[in-house]
């Protein structure tokens, strides 16, 4: 399974790089996971009241559901995950090509075996997100057209949507590589 992260502040586009990187490889055919990390404690997806709610709140550390459209697993924690492989446990015996993670970036900054994609408001966020990110970073991304035509490390500044087949060849030399 590859990996690739999207890092960066918030409202720097993160979730719409995700969706433009899954849209090009979900049509390839390639089966798309994600995982997303949420910093607002006692976040849920659940909705009070509903059964699951209630099976929660009867003390369940795991809850299940199906319906005609999708499955899924509740699971009760104590705290966030101290290292990514604990976050990517949730994965184990599903059938995923490529990840995508949005957030974790203290978890994730210094591992060789994530790609990374870090989006940016402006040149001083860039400064403070590429701070601790090791390689490989596949591209630097932002939606601020004022700034299109710098480069730093080698890497030139994607402008999205502009730049997305640049994006778009970016990745998938990223996943030809070993």
């Amino acid at each position: 399974m590859k990996k690739i992260a999207i890092i960066g502040g918030k409202r720097s586009g993160k979730t719409s790089i995700a969706e433009i990187v899954i849209g090009h490889f979900a049509k390839l055919g390639l089966s798309i996971g994600t995982l997303k990390h949420i910093h607002h404690f006692g976040f849920t997806i659940d909705r009070e009241g509903s059964d699951t709610w209630r099976y929660r709140r009867a003390g369940a550390k795991v809850v299940a559901y199906f319906s005609p459209s999708e499955a899924g697993v509740m699971v009760g924690v104590d705290r966030e995950p101290e290292s990514i492989e604990e976050a990517l446990k949730l994965f184990d015996g599903l059938k995923v090509d490529l990840l995508i993670i949005e957030g974790f970036h203290k978890l994730i900054a210094k591992r060789p075996d994530i790609g990374k994609i870090i989006a940016f408001k402006d040149l001083s966020d860039l400064e403070e997100r590429v701070k601790g990110a090791e390689r490989p970073i596949i591209a630097l991304c932002t939606f601020n057209e004022e700034i299109s035509l710098k480069r730093q490390g080698g890497l030139k500044f994607l402008v999205l949507p502009r730049d997305k087949d640049e994006l778009i060849e970016a990745l998938e030399a990223f996943m030809r590589s070993p």
